[in-house]
């Protein structure tokens, strides 16, 4: 069978992923097992006493799995005839060596004590005391280990099992003894200038310095950290080998530190610091890092408030400070208070600020940390206003216009902020709407007045002197805005849904459409060939009625039409569609275009286009991403059409022709596609009685979700499903599993 379908091919990838994890899911029988079958297999062997071996197998890896073939098992020999191996050394590849610890060396059978010893070799070479017990080699120095230091054990190829061969190649491993402490890192770096006072100081070191405890734990264990001069304050190990240290008070500002952590700090290996590690940092001066007010709206009863980077000293700062008029630098008198620990200023003028006036703020550098050296790092100055008092600054449209937008909301821009609760009631608009809606946007001061506008109107909208803001003042009196509305925009639209039309070849073909504040319609009817049609309705429709210009050539028919309908009113006109000389459309494809001379056409305002699909025939096209059907039946009688010819075809080279069976039906198959992408079925040609088009995008009105239908349009060919017998499995488990894959063929599953 020739698998050639994307479904199929979808199968044959699933089958060949569970033929690949089959040896790994079915996993293979225990090696004490194997090792069982295999002593069976193995040639008699001496009954004379041998050197303990093992039968203890290797436990089975899932997924990686190694089973013994027969070949192996009948080759198998006992362990004391193959060559020794070392399969372990401490310390291991990588680990330092402690400096009381032993070298061990063990191998796979027990060896021979006289040519194991002579075989061991260190370089440099260390006093110490070789012993050789069964498998395993022991090297104790006489001395501890020197610090820091790397060696190189050799065992010669010489080392003989205790009853065997001796070993296949010489052995080597290389490691180093335990270094010494040393600190890694520091939060802040030696020399950093600009720290902040509060800020935690952290020794990262590169080994283990005390046991992993809890935070709770930690009373017995060192606090290694000097600070000068003298900070109060706790430390803590954050793990194993990060010591923090938190001041109890913020560090005095712009002060030079001496942080030391003393030598002879062991780590838990034996590592210790051999001198002391010092460095040192310096704190910032203080710094403004924050200020209000700073807008243009502020209540005239805000305080001034500055926040500093750290702690201030009271008397220098508050000498230090000034609020002042900006317009005649008159001061202004409050009083001061101090939150956050000494770190924000509250300034509270004694009166009330005057409305819409400006004031400046100013803090003199003299200013003083609370604790430390220096002074505020630079100078600060900023500026604010009080909100004036209730105004209303313009108005949309404005008071007077005579040509206003019917169109919209009226809008009114304050110039301060209102209080919402005095519009209720405030708001009067002649002639009087049946609805008016308001909404206050407070982010911007602007009032929302929205009522439906008649063209040709004169309004009056006033707002009441009541309105004002959330300390009482109000605007004191009325405003009133009048202004007249301008006519409708003039427009000419042709009925229908959509841009294309089908009608009945048998009947007149009727256009309509709709106008208003325009006096003649102007009508162009032309012919469209098949390629127009396509790119007019394809998936670059958009772009290609942008790019349409008229073909005089294909002009069928031009004719106006003379209109007065009333101001502001939309009326309708209809009448039938024929060629210049007056003859019925035959059947086939023309775009009808209407303009009117008021409108003013551009790339943002097309003329109204549409395109005309005029049979004697109708087709009913379904289809799926890989088949398509298509019915053809007559308008006139409602009988099928029988050995039609047709076409299908998508307009990026999928076309598929064949021919209607006797109850007029067509089915065919193509290569997958995207569903949503057009899809054609065209019957004759432009001209002729038998021609007819449909497109898979025409569905007004027939929609599944018109019916509030759920439809999934995309099919999913193949399910596949897997399972064990359990989660979970233990090295030499035997794992049960299964895997079912299915067909879904129309919801038929196989």
């Amino acid at each position: 069978m020739c698998l050639t379908r994307p479904s199929q091919r979808v199968l044959i990838f699933i089958v060949v992923i569970i033929l690949a994890v089959l040896p790994v899911l079915s996993g293979c029988a225990p090696r004490r097992a194997a090792r069982a079958e295999a002593t069976l297999a193995s040639p008699p062997v001496s009954s004379s006493p041998q050197p303990e071996t093992s039968d203890e197998a290797a436990p089975v890896r899932f997924g990686a799995c190694s089973c013994d073939t027969e070949a192996q098992m009948a080759m198998a020999v006992p362990r004391s005839e193959l060559p020794p191996t070392i399969v372990a050394v401490s310390p291991e590849r990588g680990e330092e060596q402690r400096l009381d610890a032993p070298i061990v060396i063990t191998f796979d059978q027990p060896m021979d004590p006289a040519t194991t010893a002579a075989a061991f070799h260190i370089e440099p070479a260390v006093e110490g005391k070789v012993t050789v017990m069964g498998k395993v080699l022991t090297f104790q120095p006489a001395q501890p280990w020197p610090r820091a230091t790397a060696f190189k054990v050799t065992v010669d190829a010489t080392a003989k099992g205790i009853n065997g061969p001796p070993l296949a190649a010489p052995f080597e491993h290389r490691f180093t003894t335990v270094g010494y402490l040393e600190v890694t890192s520091t939060q802040p770096a030696d020399g950093a200038t600009d720290v902040a006072t509060d800020m935690t100081i952290t020794v990262v070191f590169n080994r283990p310095v005390v046991p992993l405890t809890g935070i709770e734990e930690q009373a017995g264990l060192p606090q290694p950290l000097k600070l000068e001069p003298e900070v109060a304050g706790k430390g803590e190990w954050l793990n194993t080998s990060i010591y923090t240290f938190r001041p109890s008070e913020p560090l005095a500002a712009a002060t030079r530190y001496t942080a030391t952590i003393a030598a002879g700090l062991t780590d838990t290996t034996g590592g210790i610091l051999a001198q002391d590690y010092t460095w040192t940092f310096t704190t910032a001066s203080p710094t403004v890092v924050s200020m209000a007010p700073n807008t243009d709206q502020t209540p005239p009863d805000s305080p001034v408030t500055i926040t500093f980077s750290q702690p201030m000293d009271p008397a220098s700062t508050e000498a230090a400070f000034s609020l002042r008029t900006a317009q005649d630098n008159v001061p202004v008198q409050g009083t001061f208070a101090w939150q956050d620990e000494g770190r924000t200023l509250v300034y509270q003028p004694r009166q009330p600020l005057a409305y819409g006036a400006g004031y400046v703020v100013h803090v003199d550098k003299t200013a003083r940390p609370a604790r430390g050296e220096g002074t505020l790092r630079q100078a600060t100055r900023f500026t604010f206003r009080i909100v004036y008092l209730p105004e209303v600054r313009a108005t949309r449209p404005r008071d007077g216009d005579q040509a206003a937008d019917p169109y919209g909301a009226m809008e009114v821009a304050f110039r301060s902020p209102i209080a919402p609760e005095t519009l209720a009631g405030a708001i009067t608009v002649v002639p009087e709407p049946t609805q008016v809606y308001t909404y206050y946007a407070g982010y911007d001061n602007r009032l929302i007045i929205s009522w439906e506008r008649q063209p040709r109107t004169a309004y009056t909208v006033t707002l009441g002197s009541q309105i004002g803001d959330r300390y009482g003042n109000t605007l004191g009196r009325e405003v009133v805005i009048r202004f007249r509305t301008r006519d409708y925009d003039p427009m000419a639209y042709l009925g229908g849904f959509g841009q294309v039309g089908t009608y009945n070849a048998y009947t007149r073909t009727i256009a309509t459409a709709s106008y208003r504040n325009v006096s003649r319609l102007d009508f162009g009817l032309y012919r469209v060939d098949e390629a127009t049609f396509l790119s007019l309705t394809g998936e670059q429709s958009w772009d290609a009625w942008q790019r349409l210009k008229r073909d005089e050539a294909a002009l069928l028919n031009q004719w106006s039409v003379d209109v007065t309908p009333p101001p502001n009113v939309i009326r309708t006109w209809q009448g039938p569609l024929t060629d210049s000389e007056g003859n019925p459309l035959p059947p086939g494809l023309y775009l009808l275009e209407l303009r009117a001379p008021e409108i003013r056409y551009g790339p943002d305002r097309l003329p109204s286009r549409q395109l005309l699909a005029i049979s004697r025939l109708n087709v009913t096209l379904k289809h799926t991403d890989t088949e398509a059907l298509a019915w053809v039946t007559d308008l006139k009688t409602g009988e099928p059409v029988a050995d039609l010819p047709l076409r299908l075809l998508d307009g990026q080279g999928l076309e598929v022709n064949g021919r209607t069976d006797a109850q007029g039906v067509f089915r065919t198959s193509f290569e997958q596609r995207e569903y949503w992408k057009p899809l054609y079925v065209f019957t004759g040609q432009p001209g002729a009685d038998d021609f007819a088009v449909v497109m898979n995008q025409w569905s007004n009105g027939i929609g599944p979700w018109e019916f509030g239908l759920n439809v999934e349009m995309y099919k999913q060919p193949l399910n596949a499903y897997l399972y064990t017998d359990r989660p979970i499995y233990r090295p030499g488990q035997t794992v049960h599993w299964k895997a079912i894959v299915r067909w879904d063929d129309d919801a038929r599953y196989s």
